[in-house]
């Protein structure tokens, strides 16, 4: 019995940091195409508008 708690007790710990690590991953994928999308946000209308 003690054998599946710790078991399971390290199944939560190892959750636990697998949830933080994708957290943290997500912040940094957002913080790197943030700039990129605002950046396209401000050249597509003028290229529509070329197109027209």
């Amino acid at each position: 019995m003690k054998d599946n708690y710790t078991i399971a007790n390290k199944i939560r710990k190892e959750e636990l940091l697998l949830s933080i690590a994708l957290s943290e991953y997500k912040q940094v994928i957002f913080d790197i195409l943030t700039p990129t999308v605002e950046s396209a946000k401000t050249v597509l209308p003028s290229v529509q508008k070329d197109k027209k």
